[in-house]
């Protein structure tokens, strides 16, 4: 690199345009400053620091795409690594910058009065990168492509249905139930286990949220309803949140009623990565 890590000044509000110049004086390096071709053309470039380092302990992703200086295009977004991946999060760096990199927002709020997981508890990679369950919504999978519409049950009539989720973590079955209460908010109900990147999971079962999309990053444009209103939580010291233990299981709460939308849902029975569950739309 042509600088030395602190004259990035990384940790002190780094702009838009502190990021796209540090992202190409890596294209620069990596190209012996044109000399040879770039990368070729992907989605997203990830640029990652060497391990024995102290001066850019963050990630970042890109919220631009990325062409060389001479106006070659490279990527649609970046993601550049800071000594996190090695120090604290592993994979969970890479599935975070990733995810915002595809276009999903934050689901933690921005402001310091609110704890971390307070829209999302532990239950998104997006919301608390350190959480128990740092897999992506149903909601989120399905938009970005990765479920089929077999996946998604939608509810658009009153009244009561029945369904059998299977959950998030597994391949195959139905991933999420939808009430949809406007051409921009919904009530999502799936299922989550511990298993995959979710083997943290200290309340496996149903869990609810509504969507609102008019929400912008930061604003809870994903909420997790609390079926166990008043708990504690759950989750190691690290990853404790009180939505954590929100979920509609057969060993707790079966039931839970989201006046609001109209919405009452049970969990019915659970067996073999099966739930099945009813929805009572009024």
């Amino acid at each position: 690199m042509p600088k030395s890590a602190a004259s990035y000044r990384w940790e002190e509000g780094f702009s838009a345009e502190q990021h796209l110049s540090y992202i190409q004086d890596a294209l620069d390096a990596y190209t012996s400053n044109g000399t040879r071709a770039p990368p070729a053309e992907t989605d997203i470039l990830y640029i990652a620091t060497t391990r024995n380092h102290d001066k850019m302990t963050r990630s970042l992703g890109s919220s631009f795409s990325v062409s060389t200086r001479n106006g070659k295009f490279v990527s649609r977004r970046a993601v550049t690594f800071g000594a996190d991946p090695y120090t604290s999060w592993g994979y969970k760096a890479v599935n975070h910058e990733t995810g915002h990199s595809i276009c999903l927002p934050d689901y933690y709020p921005s402001t310091p009065d609110l704890p971390t997981g307070y829209y999302t508890g532990g239950w998104s990679i997006t919301g608390n990168v350190g959480g128990v369950a740092p897999d992506f919504f149903a909601w989120n999978k399905r938009r970005l492509g990765w479920l089929a519409d077999e996946a998604i049950d939608c509810v658009l009539e009153r009244g009561t249905t029945k369904h059998t989720l299977t959950p998030v973590e597994v391949e195959g079955g139905v991933k999420a139930v939808v009430v949809a209460q406007s051409d921009t908010s919904a009530l999502v109900v799936e299922a989550r286990v511990a298993k995959g990147v979710d083997g943290n999971i200290c309340a496996p079962g149903v869990l609810l949220y509504t969507v609102d999309t008019t929400l912008a990053t930061s604003e809870g444009s994903i909420k997790v309803l609390d079926a166990t209103p008043g708990s504690n939580g759950c989750g190691d010291d690290n990853g404790a949140e009180p939505l954590n233990d929100g979920t509609l299981s057969m060993n707790g709460k079966k039931s839970f009623e989201a006046s609001d939308w109209g919405v009452k849902v049970t969990l019915i029975d659970d067996k073999n990565d099966q739930f099945s569950i009813e929805v009572q739309y009024s």
